[in-house]
């Protein structure tokens, strides 16, 4: 299995990459909601964890974008906002999963 991780922070991406990363046999990484698309087209990853909040395109907006291309993208969204709001938005953008950072030991049980 393959992981694409897109967060803006070096920090965090390596911490999901450390605590994933025995599940995958390759884990692409990048920093932006663009390079996060470009990836997906390019690797096509079994699973993307995508932040929200980054610079140039969102994660949600990028999420719109890999499941408007491949509706059957597996995309959990990691991120610092606890948002019924925002929850609803990366439903509607196809995200499979909604995940706080600071919850973030639960991804595990997706990849077993």
């Amino acid at each position: 299995m393959t992981l694409l991780i897109a967060d803006d922070n070096d920090g965090i991406r390596n911490m999901l990459k450390s605590m994933t990363g025995e599940f995958f046999t390759e884990v692409f990484e990048c920093a932006n909601g663009k390079s996060a698309c470009e990836l997906s087209l390019e690797k096509k990853p079994d699973w993307i964890l995508m932040d929200i909040l980054m610079p140039g395109m969102d994660g949600l907006e990028a999420t719109r974008k890999i499941t408007r291309v491949n509706p059957d993208a597996k995309i959990i969204i990691v991120t610092n906002f606890d948002s019924d709001g925002l929850r609803r938005k990366a439903k509607e953008a196809g995200a499979r999963s909604y995940i706080l950072k600071e919850n973030t030991e639960g991804l595990i049980n997706f990849f077993k």
